[in-house]
């Protein structure tokens, strides 16, 4: 019998791609998510046991992913959950599921992201600076990041799915520094996006004082400040249908 796993999400669809494909049994079936193909490789470049397709998963699901995966995986949906609110993003998941599959979800716990200067010598005030811009840009397009803290029990009690693991990652020494340059990128990309797309944001933020702003940032990062945000990694199991006694 063929095992089918749905990856959701443009992180996961290149992960899918280049880590994941050669390293299942090869009756293992690969379908990859993005609600656009602009990440996607050629199909020809494809390996036999990998499909990606275009799905909008807070839309209305096609019949052909209906209950068809054995395990649906989702990563990193904070910035794209609007209003603090998944249930409805669950319920396409689970709705992928056949009953007794299994749904990973990692996401990151922004609500607890946090900053740390290696000693009371080091200054932290633009990195205070940065977390300061982020709440606030973040409060103005409705993004709330409490649910992701909370989501074994959103999958529990709201959706009926038996927790198999919940698990959060903190800080390692190891990872501080990895973790720190690749969430300033992820701010900075954040940032520079909305300042191109909200105008009132970019009248708040101007160029020059964004710029001082970053390169305050980069020199504290130099001197040995820190950000870590922990990761949240939930397996569940979506209920297999009551044996009806006859």
């Amino acid at each position: 019998m063929a095992h089918k796993e749905s990856s959701v999400g443009k992180e996961y669809v290149q992960y899918v791609f280049s880590h994941v494909a050669d390293n299942v049994p090869s009756n293992w079936m690969l379908h990859g998510l993005d609600i656009a193909s602009n990440s996607f490789p050629a199909k020809e470049d494809l390996p036999d046991n990998v499909l990606l397709s275009v799905q909008d998963v807070f839309e209305e699901l096609p019949e052909d992913l209906v209950e068809k995966f054995d395990v649906v995986h989702i990563r990193a949906f904070g910035l794209i959950v609007k209003g603090g609110d998944p249930n409805h993003l669950c319920a396409n998941l689970i709705r992928m599921l056949k009953p007794g599959g299994y749904l990973q979800w990692d996401e990151v716990d922004a609500h607890r992201a946090h900053f740390v200067a290696p000693n009371p010598t080091v200054s932290t005030l633009f990195t205070d600076k940065m977390f300061a811009l982020w709440h606030h840009v973040t409060g103005k397009i409705g993004l709330s990041f409490r649910w992701p803290g909370n989501l074994a029990p959103i999958l529990h009690k709201n959706h009926g799915l038996e927790i198999v693991a919940a698990h959060r990652y903190g800080p390692t020494n190891k990872l501080r520094k990895p973790a720190t340059d690749g969430w300033t990128m992820g701010f900075d990309e954040f940032f520079c996006n909305m300042m191109r797309r909200d105008e009132d944001i970019a009248k708040q933020v101007e160029p020059e004082n964004y710029c001082a702003l970053m390169e305050g940032v980069a020199d504290e990062l130099m001197h040995g400040v820190t950000i870590w945000c922990d990761l949240m990694v939930v397996v569940a199991q979506k209920p297999k249908p009551r044996a009806v006694k006859l």
